[in-house]
């Protein structure tokens, strides 16, 4: 499956170094204007209060909001096609995977804004979202702490969308 047509930035943060990407996605043959790179000492991180508010679909089967890591773990594991994974915001300490499928008619999405925080814990801490499922959209949260902040194994048609990731 292809991106949908849109401008995109990329941003990755260590430490006191920020590395951004901008580029544009036209969808067509025509050839799309010239990315840029910019690497800023000392930047600040990502404000943690930037919604996407656009990023939870409004058509899903069944919706489900969370608070915590205990409810963020129960909802990964009971997720039906079709479902919403709506993160409040706050932090969730923890590793997390997304194991259930959903299909090309019914994606599963988990979503919030930026100030919606999975937290590994520590650098250390292998992924803090492991997606294994196909059909996932992950959009407009922020993951923390982990050695690996979002992988995707074998997650066939999944997205990920509007997300930071950082230390």
């Amino acid at each position: 499956p292809e991106a949908p047509a849109s401008e995109y930035i990329v941003s990755a943060t260590s430490g006191s170094e920020t590395a951004t990407d901008d580029f544009e996605i036209t969808g067509d043959d025509s050839p799309a204007p010239t990315s840029t790179s910019t690497a800023d000492i000392d930047s600040p991180p990502m404000p943690p209060s930037s919604p996407i508010a656009s990023s939870c679909p409004t058509d899903a089967t069944r919706t489900v909001e969370i608070s915590d890591a205990v409810e963020l773990t129960n909802a990964l594991a009971d997720a039906q096609p079709g479902d919403l994974i709506h993160m409040t915001d706050g932090n969730y300490l923890g590793t997390f995977t997304a194991a259930a499928s959903g299909s090309e008619d019914q994606r599963i999405s988990l979503c919030g804004s930026r100030a919606a925080v999975i937290d590994g814990g520590d650098v250390g801490n292998g992924c803090a979202l492991h997606i294994t499922g196909d059909y996932w959209t992950i959009s407009g949260i922020t993951v923390t702490n982990a050695l690996k902040g979002v992988m995707a194994d074998d997650a066939d048609f999944t997205q990920i969308l509007g997300i930071a990731v950082h230390d």
